[in-house]
């Protein structure tokens, strides 16, 4: 038996194990993840507003028939006959303003100077990566402790429902028992009827065990994408992260990635105002731009190069960037309001976590001590079954007394654990 019993907890599924599991299974992370990938993309657009902006242009132009200028046409007409015979066999080319096909390039840099809205880009971009990441935090771990409350109640669940099976048993015979003795005249007539309404009750909650596990394996497939029968073994408990409540409040505002990702979103906020306000500014952008074009109009030279100092300034726009300052001004104190209500929501959850962990401990406690006393009264009833003096129905009735005071501890012992988890969660490190 205590070989099985090593091959089978060796063969179970870690808490650890099912936590590598639900990170690749689940889709709430890959959302939240990409989330951070967008954020990190918008660096690139924010940027955008520092950096050159680099553009070449090709096209190839057909023409029905060339432009051409004949300034040779005639030239020598008015010329007297005696100097006629030097030109006879001077030919002058006509000037070509544009040949019938050619190719045109440009290359053109455009880098801005002065640009108000840059620096205030920037920052919202980084406040909002910032906050991207902390809320994938923040999702890991409420997720992390869903699935230790998950995985908790699927080891309860299945320990739970072998005890209904024992009790269900144990019913059985005690029916048995008492038709025996009502055919020996020693059990009174309503005796058949209460172990009938026992072994009723016993299956019921069976019934109602079998149920449990079902929902509880479910829930773990769900999770981690493993089979739903994949065996399980309760996790080692869990150090208390904190000492005090006072302790655990002050770790919850430093460490709660919730709280990280609130105050992110306002500085956020307070960036896209300033970057609001900047649409006020003028802008200055410097061009080069080099333009090669076989149309020379006169110039020789195809090849043309330029310098251009853009400088603009919407001095009016119908009142639309009022618009926008006002919103981007509500938005701020929207942002304020909402991480003034996470530091709040924070502290009632820890506080809530550290008073359920308290009454988990002394719940574990008394249970302990049921289960002390469930053992010495166990005890005593196989030294009076070994005399005689109990019946082996009474003996059976003190053993499952005694695995109902374990399944009790084991389930207290679920409850502190996840106190623990609940509290880690709470304030930012699990």
């Amino acid at each position: 038996m205590l070989s099985l019993w090593l091959v089978a907890s060796a063969l179970a599924v870690s808490l650890e194990e099912a936590w590598d599991a639900a990170q690749k299974n689940s889709l709430d992370l890959s959302l939240v993840h990409e989330q951070v990938v967008q954020a990190q993309a918008t660096r690139f657009q924010a940027f955008a507003a520092i950096q050159p902006q680099i553009s070449m242009t090709g096209n190839y132009i057909y023409n029905d028939k060339a432009t051409e200028v004949d300034l040779g046409s005639g030239l020598f007409d008015s010329l007297p006959e005696e100097f006629a015979p030097f030109f006879e066999d001077v030919v002058i080319p006509p000037t070509v303003i544009e040949q019938k096909s050619y190719f045109t390039y440009e290359l053109q840099i455009a880098q801005p100077l002065l640009n108000g809205q840059a620096f205030p880009g920037l920052r919202l971009v980084g406040q909002n990566l910032k906050a991207a990441r902390a809320e994938e935090q923040d999702v890991r771990g409420k997720l992390r402790g869903g699935l230790a409350r998950v995985y908790y109640g699927l080891v309860v669940a299945r320990e739970a429902q072998k005890l209904t099976d024992e009790a269900v048993a144990n019913a059985t015979r005690h029916a048995e028992m008492v038709e025996k003795q009502l055919a020996a005249g020693l059990a009174p007539p309503n005796a058949s009827l209460q172990a009938q309404l026992a072994v009723a009750r016993a299956e019921r909650e069976r019934a109602n065990a079998a149920a449990s596990v079902q929902r509880a394996e479910q829930a773990f497939a769900l999770l981690t994408g493993l089979d739903p029968a994949s065996p399980v073994s309760l996790p080692e408990t869990l150090p208390l992260p904190v000492d005090s409540l006072d302790a655990a409040l002050e770790a919850a505002l430093d460490a709660r990635p919730d709280l990280e990702a609130a105050g992110y979103r306002m500085n956020a906020a307070e960036a896209n105002r300033n970057l609001s306000y900047a649409g006020w500014l003028p802008s200055l952008t410097g061009v080069f731009r080099l333009n090669v074009n076989p149309k020379t109009d006169f110039n020789p030279d195809p090849t043309r190069w330029k310098l251009i100092l853009n400088a603009q300034w919407n001095l009016w726009d119908g009142g639309m960037r009022i618009g926008a300052n006002q919103v981007a001004s509500s938005q701020y104190r929207q942002a304020s309001d909402a991480q003034e209500k996470a530091r709040l929501e924070a502290e009632q959850q820890v506080t809530l976590a550290w008073e359920e962990y308290s009454r988990a401990s002394v719940a574990v406690e008394a249970v302990e001590r049921e289960v002390r006393l469930a053992e010495d009264n166990l005890r005593l009833a196989e030294v009076a079954y070994q005399a005689g003096t109990l019946t082996f129905l009474d003996l059976e009735d003190a053993r499952l007394g005694w695995k109902a005071a374990r399944m009790s501890q084991l389930a207290e012992r679920m409850n502190r654990d996840l106190a623990v988890i609940d509290l880690t969660v709470a304030i930012g490190r699990y």
